[in-house]
């Protein structure tokens, strides 16, 4: 997959995204920062009811940033999953073709055998396939 232009495309995409989102986050942690600063710098200042009150935004404000970061992870992870499936998809579909052009019954994957013959190895094929398959990598919402 690491030579097929469309995954290079839809992981340099992906990248694009998660380094924008992660600025962003990164600004958000900044600015957390700053404002539990302000607090500590502020608590021989204000009454503790203002301090309170303050204390209240900072954890809201750490809160939402919180939700933020779960769901960048659970985008990143979906789109990483989608696309996963797509190969997968494609794999299953090519190998069910080797298979019954060359009268296959049963076709293991290579962790899950002892004994192989390299005559029976259709792994070189199926790379091939694959390299010659177009995807539609895409990133999702």
């Amino acid at each position: 997959m690491n030579n097929n232009s469309e995954y290079k495309i839809f992981l340099e995409q992906l990248t694009i995204f998660k380094v924008n989102k992660e600025k962003e986050l990164k600004d958000d942690e900044n600015k957390l920062f700053k404002y539990k600063q302000d607090i500590n710098d502020s608590i021989n200042i204000y009454i503790q009811e203002e301090i309170d009150n303050k204390i209240n935004i900072y954890n809201t404000l750490l809160d939402k940033h919180h939700t933020k970061v779960k769901e960048f992870n659970r985008y990143i992870e979906k789109n990483i999953n989608y696309n996963r499936s797509l190969i997968l998809n494609e794999i299953a579909k090519v190998v069910m073709s080797i298979a019954k052009n060359q009268n296959i019954d049963l076709i293991l994957e290579s962790q899950n055998y002892f004994l192989s013959s390299e005559s029976i190895d259709i792994s070189q094929e199926v790379v091939l396939k694959l390299s010659q398959t177009k995807f539609s990598f895409e990133i999702i919402e």
